[in-house]
């Protein structure tokens, strides 16, 4: 995922999804964007913030068949634009 920052606001500039995933940008700018990359297997939630001016993200993955998040390898990861 790309994203910048413009103050305290984020926007996601892009999100590309790894093979066997979709990705579906729920909100793409304001005080947090989301985004989710679906698969079979699980789906993955990214919320992005600005934090002192720089794209920070907290990412969930929950198993397709369980609503309990977990954490794995593999994770996305959000790049500054600037």
């Amino acid at each position: 995922m790309l994203a910048r920052c413009t103050g305290a606001a984020v926007y996601v500039v892009s999100a590309s999804p790894n093979q066997g995933y979709q990705v579906v940008i729920e909100r793409r700018e304001g005080q947090a964007a989301q985004v989710q990359f679906e698969g079979n297997a699980n789906e993955v939630q990214v919320q992005i913030r600005c934090v002192k001016g720089t794209p920070s993200q907290t990412v969930e993955i929950c198993e397709a068949e369980s609503i309990e998040p977990s954490t794995g390898p593999g994770m996305p990861r959000v790049r500054n634009e600037n």
